[in-house]
């Protein structure tokens, strides 16, 4: 299960992989030393690539990218907009 995880009610702020096992990993949590906002909407390409957005829509927690975009992580774990 690969996820958004968002902000406003404690959400982890990134997007994360939950193996069959139930283990949790970070795929991705920030882009240039700064956190996402607040990860939503993903789509997974043929070849692993995770797109997901990073809007902020409401909530008090604090921004650290100044912009909202769209994000890609690869299977690599590199991280663009």
């Amino acid at each position: 299960l690969i996820a958004c995880e968002g902000a406003n009610t404690g959400g982890g702020r990134r997007i994360s992989i939950t193996s069959r096992d139930g283990k949790i990993r970070t795929l991705s949590d920030g882009i240039d030393g700064k956190r996402f906002n607040s990860p939503n909407d993903l789509a997974i390409a043929p070849n692993g690539d995770v797109y997901f957005t990073d809007p902020r829509y409401v909530g008090d927690d604090p921004r650290d990218l100044d912009y909202e975009g769209v994000f890609r992580v690869t299977p690599d774990g590199k991280t663009t907009i």
